[in-house]
């Protein structure tokens, strides 16, 4: 829309431009400074060139109306289904769980579409290059407002810290209000998500997104002579919430490593495919002599080397990332990589699995099934990865 947006401005530009021109040339001829043959021939060209900008507007506006009729359709359609899920819902067939993950994606798109057609909306509407310029889409506006709204729970946060510092809140109180921003900051940040990343034909993954906690050590409450709790306390709060800070600013818990099992599988599945570039992939068989010993990877390509060592740290890395979907994403890329690096070293004869006669001359070894068992399993981990609620 953006394309459509700057051509209308532009046209309007020009209509604006070229009319303040005929206005400066009419007050020209009533001052007597061009005689009328200039005044007539000059006229000419501008109206000439207004009719041309009027025309490249109305075409402009034409096919924003086609976008808007589309647009409407696509709307109504999206608030049929979610009034249908709606019902399923209400009378029983769809549990709470089900109706959420069932919406989802649908709440994403019907956002997404009101505030476009909200836009063009502005845009059919607008008569000058200003009004185009002062058109601003109704999911800008909703951004803006979430992201005022999420800064003031986080200072809201910052408050409620220092409370509990100076002794103003007990840890009780500390913990249910710091528990129940961080939930409304979450909520805030997951629509945000929602409506930034584009549209997939999957369904949505869950919002996994890790708001940085304040750490409160022992040795902080303890020094702190305003703070009276006692030491037993302090210690269970301690070990309740346990956290690792990293230099570069990004927290994660120890439980949220080990959750969900798709994280555990994946370390177990990237721990594989390194492992499988180790071991031998292929032999000499009887027929060549079996004394000639086996290969593996580091023998056969360099190419399927760096792809299986490489490949394999960054899926036992993605344990560490923060969102369900972006692990899967990144363990469905290495395994579709795993598979296209096969291919292109079997295709070009270096593992010569395709000439009959070479395959007579070798055995193929476990390190080879291993790595194809490991890219498979992969994709399907990451395709329930980004499934995972």
């Amino acid at each position: 829309m953006d394309k459509e947006k700057k051509e209308l401005a532009r046209a309007f530009s020009v209509k604006d431009e070229v009319e303040g021109f005929l206005d400066n040339l009419q007050k020209l001829k009533i001052e007597g400074s061009i005689e009328q043959d200039q005044y007539v021939s000059i006229k000419v060209e501008y109206e000439q060139r207004l009719r041309t900008a009027a025309v490249d507007i109305e075409k402009i506006r034409k096919d924003l109306k086609q976008r808007l009729k589309d647009q409407q359709g696509d709307l109504k359609d999206c608030k049929s289904e979610l009034g249908k899920l709606e019902i399923k819902h209400k009378v029983g067939e769809l549990s709470q769980k089900e109706y959420q993950n069932a919406t989802q994606e649908l709440r994403a798109r019907f956002e997404q579409l009101e505030a476009d057609t909200e836009e063009l909306q502005g845009l059919v509407a607008a008569k000058s290059s200003e009004e185009v310029s002062q058109v601003k889409g109704l999911l800008e506006k909703r951004q803006g407002a979430r992201q005022r709204e999420i800064a003031s729970y986080e200072l809201e946060l910052d408050k409620v810290e220092v409370k509990y510092k100076v002794g103003e809140l007990s840890l009780d109180e500390y913990r249910s209000r710091s528990k129940e921003l961080r939930t409304r900051i979450r909520a805030i940040q997951a629509a945000v998500e929602e409506v930034e990343e584009p549209v997939e034909e999957e369904e949505p993954a869950s919002v996994d997104v890790v708001v940085e906690e304040p750490v409160i050590t022992v040795a902080e409450v303890a020094s702190s002579p305003e703070v009276a709790v006692p030491a037993q306390e302090l210690e269970q709060a301690e070990v309740a919430t346990p956290e690792f800070v990293a230099d570069s600013g990004v927290s994660f818990s120890v439980k949220g490593l080990l959750t969900p099992w798709t994280r555990i599988a994946a370390m177990v599945i990237g721990l594989l495919l390194l492992i499988s570039v180790f071991l031998p992939w292929i032999g000499a068989s009887e027929l060549l002599g079996t004394g000639l010993g086996t290969d593996s990877t580091m023998d056969i390509s360099p190419l399927i080397t760096t792809v299986g060592i490489v490949g394999g740290l960054v899926v036992l890395g993605t344990a560490f990332l923060r969102t369900s979907r972006t692990r899967g994403k990144a363990q469905i890329i290495v395994g579709i990589l795993a598979f296209v690096a096969l291919l292109a070293i079997v295709l070009i004869g270096v593992l010569p699995l395709l000439d009959g006669y070479a395959r007579t001359l070798m055995v193929v070894e476990g390190g080879l099934y291993l790595y194809i068992v490991a890219a498979v399993m992969l994709i399907i981990n990451g395709k329930l990865e980004r499934r995972h609620q």
